[in-house]
């Protein structure tokens, strides 16, 4: 199993941006990939959103990467989040599962 993560800090208009997490998460949950849930942090430091998934294999990941990249609709949501995260912070993670 490989678990796919990517971190984004809040810099502007937490409740936006909240809700952006909570839309684009349904969007892709609904259209690409059933597994993909979405965290804010409660403790450390404030303002951090974790999207997180599940594959069967990396090539499960890549082949939902490519769907995505093609989803003109997701790119029209993701604009919506324009301003509200630090993207140059944002930092991907690829995990295998060992237990």
């Amino acid at each position: 199993m490989i678990g796919f993560t990517r971190v984004g800090r809040i810099v502007k208009d937490p409740l936006a941006a909240l809700a952006f997490a909570v839309d684009i998460t349904s969007y892709i949950k609904r259209k690409h990939n059933d597994t993909i849930t979405c965290w804010a942090r409660v403790g450390g430091p404030a303002g951090e959103i974790v999207w997180q998934s599940e594959f069967p294999d990396m090539a499960a990941l890549q082949k939902f990467q490519e769907k995505l990249q093609a989803d003109q609709e997701y790119w029209a949501k993701a604009k919506g989040a324009e301003g509200l995260f630090d993207t140059a912070s944002m930092i991907d993670g690829v995990w295998n599962q060992l237990a």
